[in-house]
C-alpha cells in the first residue's frame, strides 16, 4: 500500500496502539478471537507483528513493514498446530524487490 510519509509511518503507529488496546474480541465466525503483539523482523524502517487466534484454531502470523513511504502485510498459517511464522528470508526478498 503506497501513502504519504506520515500517513505511512501513523499506519503502524495506529496498529501498535490499537494492539495494546484490543487483545481479545467477540463475534462473528469464529466466536472469539484473542490478539497478540509478537516480536517483529528487523526490516524496513518499521515492522509491527502480531498473530490473531481464533479459540480453538492455530495461530497465523502478520508482519507489517513500512519502507519509506510504503506499507506492506505479510500473512501466513503453519496448518501444522505449530505456531505460523513469516520467514525472514521472504520479507528480506520482497523489500528488496520494492526498493529496487
Amino acid at each position: 500500500m503506497a501513502y504519504d510519509q506520515s500517513h505511512a509511518e501513523g499506519v503502524l503507529d495506529g496498529l501498535r496502539t490499537a494492539l495494546k488496546r484490543c487483545t481479545a474480541y467477540e463475534g462473528g465466525v469464529p466466536a472469539r478471537t484473542t490478539a497478540r503483539t509478537t516480536t517483529a523482523p528487523d526490516a524496513g524502517d518499521d515492522a509491527v507483528a502480531f498473530t490473531p487466534r481464533p479459540q480453538g484454531d492455530d495461530a497465523d502470523a502478520f508482519v507489517v513493514v513500512r519502507s519509506g513511504a510504503t506499507v506492506v502485510l505479510f500473512r501466513t498459517a503453519s496448518g501444522t498446530g505449530s505456531p505460523a511464522e513469516v520467514p525472514q528470508e521472504l520479507i528480506t526478498a520482497q523489500l528488496r524487490k520494492l526498493q529496487a
